[in-house]
């Protein structure tokens, strides 16, 4: 599935249609330059902040996608002969009722994943993503 509505959105719904819960290890989750750039350009430069960016809505079109364990060192080696860069960011679970996905930060501390996903009101993505982090260093007295 295609990541557009947003990383986060993504990600809780291919668990949702799976009737599993994904846990995502935010040390494994890549950051391009461009969005560590747009993200400075907003003040924002801590790792916590711009995985913020990386969760929400955009129109950067990656894949996310699911390959069995099993599987996963063939699928890749193949991936990167035909020269696309794969990361394995997470896992499925079984949950005993349907949870939401959670981010593992890399304290190695169980949270909710960072992120906004697509919606149709009329406030500007970055805008929710900004209240996200004041809110979140609000409740941590940052």
């Amino acid at each position: 599935m295609d990541t557009s509505d947003g990383l986060q959105a993504s990600i809780e719904q291919l668990a949702r249609s799976s009737n599993l819960t994904m846990a995502i290890s935010l040390r494994d989750v890549p950051i391009s330059e461009l969005v560590r750039k747009v993200a400075a350009i907003r003040g924002f430069s801590s790792r916590e902040d711009v995985l913020e960016y990386v969760f929400s809505d955009s129109v950067d079109f990656q894949l996310l996608f699911t390959v069995p364990e099993s599987k996963a060192n063939a699928f890749e080696a193949q991936a990167c002969a035909r020269g696309f860069d794969v990361w394995a960011i997470g896992r499925f679970e079984h949950a005993p009722k349907q949870e939401d996905s959670f981010a593992i930060g890399e304290d190695g501390i169980r949270r909710p994943l960072p992120g906004v996903g697509w919606d149709q009101s009329e406030i500007p993505t970055h805008l929710r993503v900004e209240q996200r982090i004041r809110n979140r260093r609000t409740s941590h007295g940052e």
